[in-house]
């Protein structure tokens, strides 16, 4: 209980700091839709005007994309046709939500991207156009846990999602029929290709090599970075670092800078050794050695 008291602190700071303004009310552990219905009495949310949701975590058909989806709560959510809408393939229900939203099972709320640290593009919400049309409307949602409700502000939601870099996908789900993206959203992201291996590719291009099959595509060719310049980055890189540490302690001795440039004289050798065994004849003179400019 602690814990969850601590999340719900940080989150209300958040909504002070945006100046987004809020109802807290108490009550047991819910954990569904139908126990959060049952408490409402308790609460004083029965009398309370707002759009009631149902949250759900979800992943694509190879988790490589999670979802967090929230709908009112009568709205009826076909995971196959809205995978189909998101380009999200067979999406169905997560089970990674702790680890990703550090919240626990029956807590899920569209609050819970506030604690998001996936690489991009992170958990992305899915809101339900119905929500998200009235624009004078309130949404009930936990915060962060589920021994309360916040009422809430659908534009201030908004508000919130933007402000913490998780810009909702919209979606219009339909009664009878396929749910639809609404395009005044966030664009869905797509599904990253599928890895390819070379014999893959070699089958594909009846056994000519991958690099033909993007020549006849009219792929450019991409050069892979100058090793020279990957290792002259890193070390200047490394010296500033150095230098910007020791300033004011009247700069690095010549022991630091030995330290630092002595695990880059590696590879600026390999780098060497791959320049000369590449070289042929007609080929530009190698790079200058940043090491002995210095």
């Amino acid at each position: 209980r602690g814990l969850a008291m601590e999340s719900e602190r940080a989150l209300l700071q958040q909504l002070d700091g945006l100046g987004i303004k809020y109802q807290v009310f108490r009550h047991p552990p819910v954990a569904n839709v139908q126990e959060a219905t049952a408490a409402e009495a308790g609460c004083g949310l029965a009398g309370v005007e707002a759009f009631r949701t149902k949250n759900m975590f979800l992943a694509d058909k190879k988790k490589t994309r999670r979802y967090l989806l929230t709908a009112a709560v009568d709205t009826k959510v076909d995971l196959k046709k809205l995978g189909k809408a998101i380009s999200a393939p067979e999406l169905k229900m997560a089970s990674d939500l702790t680890e990703r939203l550090g919240l626990l099972p029956g807590a899920v709320t569209v609050f819970g991207v506030a604690n998001d640290k996936s690489p991009a593009p992170g958990v992305i919400p899915v809101l339900d156009a119905s929500l998200v049309d009235d624009e004078e409307g309130t949404l009930l949602a936990h915060p962060l846990h589920n021994e309360a409700t916040l009422a809430v502000a659908v534009q201030d939601v908004l508000k919130f999602l933007k402000a913490v870099g998780h810009e909702p996908v919209v979606v219009r789900f339909a009664e009878d029929g396929e749910p639809e993206w609404v395009p005044s959203s966030r664009e869905p992201p797509q599904a990253p290709a599928p890895a390819q291996d070379q014999g893959t590719a070699k089958k594909k291009d009846g056994g000519k090599g991958g690099a033909d099959v993007g020549a006849k595509a009219g792929a450019k060719a991409v050069a892979p970075p100058d090793p020279f310049d990957v290792a002259e980055a890193q070390l200047i890189e490394s010296l500033l670092s150095v230098l910007q540490a020791s300033a004011e302690a009247g700069g690095p001795s010549k022991a630091q800078l030995a330290d630092v440039v002595r695990p880059h004289l590696r590879g600026l050798q390999n780098a060497a050794y791959s320049q000369g065994f590449a070289a042929k004849p007609g080929h530009p003179a190698p790079p200058r050695n940043p090491v002995l400019e210095l």
